[in-house]
């Protein structure tokens, strides 16, 4: 969930590019635009670059 004042809240989620189950999603959420490398760091964290957009608030 991404909140920012003056925009829409957006609800969404991100995922794993290349994950066993993307062609098995039970509630059909999985879009191309929403698919994602997840790259392993060093430290054993993940990184991941994604550009989320906002729609600006209803006046």
């Amino acid at each position: 969930m991404i909140k920012a004042p003056g925009f829409e809240t957006l609800t969404t989620h991100v995922f794993r590019n290349g994950d066993e189950y993307l062609e098995s999603d039970a509630v059909f959420g999985v879009r191309e635009s929403l698919i994602a490398d997840w790259v392993e760091q060093p430290d054993n964290e993940t990184l991941l670059n994604f550009d989320f957009v906002l729609n600006e608030g209803k006046a």
